[in-house]
């Protein structure tokens, strides 16, 4: 954006009308909460966001826009921008919907009362480096909480050393609640030098295990292995369909969540093929798909964003198998970082070099169903950790999960018809937020 100032004459007439002015850090603040009114300020959130640390896909206008269309008359946008000496310096981002709230323990979910809520998309605060700004981000924050326009604010996956975690801390005290910490992982890659790329992978012998692995799933289908690429916007919804048969089975079958061929991801992939952004992946044994990968590049960053493979071929590894393929050809594509998303494991420790430490935070407004709602969170958080010191116990988390998951796939099997290939996917759970 060649102009970087922005002004509020700039603005659509009703975005106008809810021009603010917070005295606290002497900012103008602009709200926008339709997506009309969204466009006009669609320039100034850009150039923005190119200026924050973090710019993951869901704070991208027009992914967001595709979100709230899929999710429907429920759900509104919200966007605030604060203005300081003529210039946009800071953001909110997200959507506003009134809904049940959900609880996990482990893989259970557990309903919550009825609340109002607003989503902060992933990426969709910023703060900058003046504090004063953040400050304003925090009091227009609290006063929306206080004020009862919403129940529930909901920031997803906040870097823990973001200024604005103890500044939210402060104003809203124990209103406000920090969530467990989550790695996030992001591999490099050398545009175009797969050989430097693969120099580069702390984990040599991890990943050198896994192109063993890949050679002796072409060798097990006589060298019939092929690597499929979807970019175009009419190959979403075959895409979607073959990953779906792939999915059906699995233990996310079951819990009914993540990644699947539904009117949300149908809107999500639709929107990055369209900007070009899409890049998903199948793999091909014998001309039947039996792995997938689903992403897009923004930026030159590929976002991994879901992948499965057929539980049948589990002795052969397909998953490693597709992994690797699929960085070699990102790389060759020019591609220069794969972001894992948050969550650990150890093929993201074996090929990201790079991590950093992310949370959730959530805020309660004064009404009783908030309330409710914060004793509900509270008693599932004591569940946790009991849960996590018998696991301990008993052989480690990982164990129980992995017994937990083969549970639940074997009951998505038993009732699904007719009875598709079983899945494994990974341990990040895809959110449209």
């Amino acid at each position: 954006m060649t102009n970087a100032t922005f002004t509020i004459a700039a603005l659509a007439p009703d975005a106008q009308a809810r021009a603010t002015d917070t005295a606290r850090a002497a900012l103008d603040v602009v709200v926008a909460r339709t997506l009309g009114e969204i466009e006009p300020l669609r320039a100034a959130w850009t150039e923005l966001r190119a200026r924050a640390r973090l710019a993951p896909p869901n704070s991208d206008l027009d992914r967001f826009a595709a979100i709230v269309r899929a999710l429907g008359p429920g759900t509104a946008p919200y966007l605030a921008l604060f203005q300081r000496e003529q210039r946009v310096c800071g953001g909110i981002l997200g959507r506003v919907a009134r809904q049940r709230s959900r609880h996990r323990l482990g893989y259970l979910v557990l309903p919550g009362p009825r609340l109002r809520w607003l989503d902060v998309v992933y990426g969709g605060l910023i703060g900058g480096e003046d504090e004063a700004v953040q400050r304003g981000i925090v009091t227009h924050l609290a006063a929306l909480l206080r004020g009862g326009g919403i129940d529930l604010l909901r920031i997803n996956h906040l870097p823990i050393d973001d200024p604005l975690l103890p500044l939210l801390s402060a104003e809203l005290g124990r209103a406000g609640q920090l969530g467990a910490d989550a790695l996030h992982w992001r591999a490099t890659l050398t545009p175009g030098d797969w050989a430097a790329t693969q120099r580069g992978f702390p984990g040599k012998k991890y990943h050198q295990n896994a192109s063993r692995k890949e050679r002796k799933l072409r060798a097990a289908f006589e060298g019939a292995l092929e690597l499929r690429v979807h970019t175009g916007p009419d190959e979403v919804g075959g895409f979607l369909e073959v990953a779906d048969r792939i999915l059906r089975g699995t233990y996310q079958a079951a819990l009914g969540a993540g990644f699947g061929d539904t009117p949300l991801w149908r809107a999500i992939l639709a929107s990055e093929a369209a900007t070009g952004r899409m890049r998903c992946y199948t793999l091909e044994a014998r001309g039947e798909p039996i792995a997938y990968q689903v992403g897009a590049v923004h930026d030159g960053v590929y976002y991994g964003e879901a992948t499965g493979y057929v539980a049948a071929h589990a002795a052969l590894s397909p998953g490693a198998a597709l992994h690797a393929l699929v960085l070699a050809d990102l790389c060759d594509a020019g591609v220069r970082a794969f972001d894992y998303g948050f969550g650990d494991a150890d093929y993201k420790r074996a090929y990201a070099a790079t991590s950093w430490s992310e949370c959730a935070w959530r805020g309660r407004g004064r009404r009783w169903a908030a309330q409710l709602d914060g004793a509900l969170e509270a008693t599932v958080r004591g569940g946790e950790r009991i849960m996590r010191r018998v696991a301990e116990l008993v052989g480690g988390v990982g164990a129980l999960k992995r017994a937990w998951r083969a549970r639940l796939a074997r009951r998505a099997d038993a009732t699904s018809a007719p009875s598709p290939p079983a899945t494994k996917t990974t341990d990040d759970e895809v959110s449209a937020s």
